[in-house]
């Protein structure tokens, strides 16, 4: 299986919008480690398909439709990049609605992490199925609760851009969110 970068027709229908965060030099997490390009590209404009079906946490371009749901799967740290994506082809939704997952994607917009930030507080989550900011599966999982990565990691817990960052200290994305208290 291959995902390769395209040239999108003009008018190609969107089929859902979102957020996606990879790592500063434009690889991901995924088993494969795709990158996205080499350091430093500038990849707005540029659209990426996979081949073969897509499928939920296995194969496809994942992204998450609440901006806040990223850090889910990417730390909340300034070496990320954080975008703006478009889907097209085919869009699959997970159940626990904390991702999505396309055959084609298109990078729209970058933003440090301070402008993701300002996104994550400003998005309107009505729009958003309930079920998200309610879910088990968020809430009362140990993957998130418990985990050594979030709760021991130094980078996190001892980290000036976490601990001393107003964006995080006195955010109310953070301190406010009912994703992080309900």
């Amino acid at each position: 299986m291959e995902t390769k970068e395209i040239k999108l027709r003009k008018n190609k229908k969107v089929l859902a919008e979102g957020y996606k965060a990879i790592k500063y030099d434009l690889s991901t997490k995924g088993i494969n480690n795709f990158r996205y390009g080499i350091k430093d590209a500038d990849i707005i404009g540029k659209a990426f398909t996979v081949d073969g079906d897509i499928k939920e946490c296995k194969w496809g371009l994942h992204f998450s439709k609440d901006p806040a749901n990223v850090f889910n799967f990417y730390e909340p740290l300034g070496y990320n990049r954080y975008f703006k994506v478009q889907a097209f082809d085919e869009v699959i939704d997970t159940d626990d609605g904390l991702k999505s997952v396309a055959r084609t994607i298109k990078f729209v917009e970058e933003y440090d992490i301070m402008q993701f930030i300002e996104i994550i507080k400003k998005f309107d989550r009505k729009s958003i199925n309930d079920t998200v900011n309610r879910s088990d599966a968020v809430n009362y999982s140990n993957a998130v609760n418990y985990s050594n990565a979030v709760n021991c990691s130094y980078a996190v817990n001892r980290s000036d851009a976490i601990n001393c960052s107003n964006a995080v200290n006195r955010s109310n994305a953070v301190c406010n969110s009912n994703a992080v208290y309900y």
